[in-house]
């Protein structure tokens, strides 16, 4: 999950799956065009993966504590 997280992260810095159009949204756009049409912050994407690698082995080490509470409990 990490390594194909910032890989796609990564491409996008390099201007590989957005273009780089900075206009400002006329007031005829709908809303469905606008959400169409929006870019994600370079920083979010790179910051994804790594809030969720975090919360990958945070959520294993509860899954661990609370198999090794049970374990005596028959």
């Amino acid at each position: 999950m990490l390594i194909l997280g910032l890989g796609l992260a990564i491409a996008a810095a390099m201007g590989m799956g957005a273009d780089d159009r900075e206009t400002v949204r006329p007031a005829e756009v709908t809303n469905m065009e606008a959400m169409q049409n929006s870019q994600t912050p370079i920083w979010v994407q790179f910051m994804n993966p790594l809030i969720g690698a975090a919360g990958v082995l945070y959520g294993a080490g509860l899954a661990r504590r609370s198999k090794q509470g049970s374990a005596g409990v028959v």
